[in-house]
């Protein structure tokens, strides 16, 4: 059986932070692409069609919600997850989930996990 790698793109304007969920996720489980800007994330998302992306909702240039808006609209069944230092509603950017940072490695996991899971579920059903 061969393993595909999911694709993930991380968005955050913090470096450190980019590379701590870098570090969270794994090399070896995920095919990883940053971003530091909404501008760059979406033109990386674009390129690069990932299966999941992890987006700061208060990234420069682009808000990390109308990166996700964009790229839901051009890509067909892209998991967005959001995070922000602030609670509150994806005010109808289409996301699959938020997290408020500070979050748990643990809880960034589980939701990325889900997610991912169902969607070779799906796709499973669909072929089957």
């Amino acid at each position: 059986m061969v393993f595909i790698k999911k694709r993930v793109l991380i968005g955050d304007a913090n470096l450190a932070i980019r590379q701590l969920l870098g570090f969270t996720l794994g090399e070896d489980d995920f095919q990883l692409f940053y971003a530091g800007d909404g501008e760059e994330a979406l033109r990386v998302g674009l390129c690069e069609k990932p299966h999941l992306a992890l987006l700061e909702e208060e990234l420069p240039v682009l808000s990390g919600g109308e990166v996700c808006r964009l790229l839901k609209k051009n890509i067909p069944g892209i998991k967005v997850i959001l995070f922000s230092s602030r609670d509150g509603d994806e005010a109808g950017y289409g996301t699959n989930g938020r997290l408020v940072k500070p979050f748990s490695p643990l809880a960034l996991l589980q939701r990325v996990y889900a997610l991912l899971e169902g969607e070779e579920e799906q796709q499973q059903r669909n072929a089957g």
